[in-house]
């Protein structure tokens, strides 16, 4: 090999190290001792090659003299490294899907070692003019606290015993309403922060029970063994909010948004959608945008998380959004029951939530009770019974 060969041979070596991990500078050494024969330590070769790096790994182009290269060679050259380049970047979206896909798939396997739900008798379902959507919100699952009042006398205790709880009054609640008012088929809206998470990292570590996948792994596991039970009773279409603002990932101390992908409810959807695939009386249904979506006794219905700054005004802006004139809106993230019309049979409506105040509500002296709601919607009526659940 002469020395123009030796030269554009290491040139490719110094390039393809700054492209590929599996270049390293024990491969570029051992190159330069066996074809200058010569005895050259590692580092000495990494030393060396550090001005040449800097401007390599900067993108610049390193050209050998015209008189020692073919412009043909030179042009499949830079064809190549766009391929190198291109398959780089195919190979790291690859790794992080298969990364993805793995932990799901973990999770799944997971859950077919727990012992399967009892599987109930199909409902069957009589076509009518009354539609029935029950709301979940805030549930907050891990985390602990007590407040107490000026007296000592406690506001509001929430920890994930008492989160079964009131689920357990709430199912009591629930299957009543379904037998008083013979209710067949029953759309459930789950409105986001389903679990505590990390939002405020300094301030949560030492109120939370279970870190944030445990957490969701947990929550996912009690929702569809609650959903089992009362689908015994009513046939179900389950939605759920699938970004929250402390169902996300804030990944590196990222603000929220940064990841919306990276959230916990894509973890408690494929457990719920494992456990409960056998149930003939539950249907876990998602939209393409995240939202919970349905129509309801004629009327578009949108589930929202409600993180936004007016849910009033909200309505038309989701509406012109996505091109559908939505008649209501359900959001959870206040954590207290407000609503508005914003026209004839049309109303944004903010529900409870199942943890109820909470230290930042309290930092803040907005309080209120634990509660979830049933309401009853009328073909020609919209909404025209609510149901107020306290749980607390």
């Amino acid at each position: 090999m002469d020395r123009t060969e030796f030269l554009e041979e290491q040139l490719k070596l110094l390039e393809e190290r700054k492209e590929e991990d599996s270049v390293t500078w024990l491969d570029i050494n051992e190159f330069r001792c066996k074809n200058l024969d010569i005895s050259e330590s590692i580092d000495t070769t990494r030393k060396g090659a550090k001005l040449l790096s800097e401007y390599l790994f900067s993108g610049w182009q390193i050209i050998p003299p015209e008189s020692n290269i073919d412009s043909k060679q030179h042009a499949i050259e830079i064809e190549r490294k766009k391929l190198l380049s291109e398959k780089n970047e195919y190979l790291k979206a690859i790794r992080q899907q298969a990364r993805d896909e793995l932990i799901l798939e973990h999770i799944a396997e997971a859950v077919k070692s727990v012992p399967s739900l009892p599987v109930p008798k199909p409902v069957e379902v009589t076509p009518n003019n009354k539609s029935y959507l029950l709301t979940l919100s805030d549930c907050h699952f891990g985390i602990e606290f007590i407040l107490q009042g000026i007296d000592g006398k406690v506001i509001n205790e929430y920890n994930p015993e008492i989160f079964q709880q009131r689920m357990n009054t709430l199912l009591s609640y629930v299957v009543d309403s379904v037998k008083k008012n013979n209710i067949e088929k029953l759309t459930i809206f789950e409105l986001g922060d389903a679990i505590q998470g990390m939002l405020r990292l300094n301030s949560q570590l030492m109120q939370l029970r279970y870190g944030v996948i445990e957490s969701a792994v947990h929550y996912a596991f009690y929702l569809s063994t609650w959903l089992n039970s009362l689908s015994h009773y009513v046939k179900i279409d389950f939605h759920m909010v699938k970004d929250s603002n402390h169902n996300q990932l804030r990944l590196c101390g990222a603000p929220k948004n940064a990841f919306p992908d990276e959230n916990m409810s894509t973890v408690i959807l494929t457990i719920l959608n494992e456990r409960l695939k056998s149930n003939p009386n539950i249907s876990i249904l998602s939209n393409p945008t995240g939202m919970n979506y349905a129509v309801l006794s004629g009327y578009p219905v949108l589930g929202i998380h409600g993180e936004v700054k007016d849910l009033k005004t909200a309505i038309n802006t989701y509406s012109r959004a996505y091109s559908e004139p939505f008649s209501y809106i359900f959001a959870g993230h206040i954590h207290h029951k407000e609503s508005a019309e914003t026209g004839i049979d049309s109303q944004v409506i903010s529900v409870g939530s199942i943890i109820g105040v909470d230290p930042y509500g309290l930092n803040r002296r907005l309080t209120s009770n634990a509660t979830a709601d049933l309401f009853c919607f009328e073909e020609g009526k919209g909404i025209t019974c609510d149901y107020t659940f306290k749980l607390n």
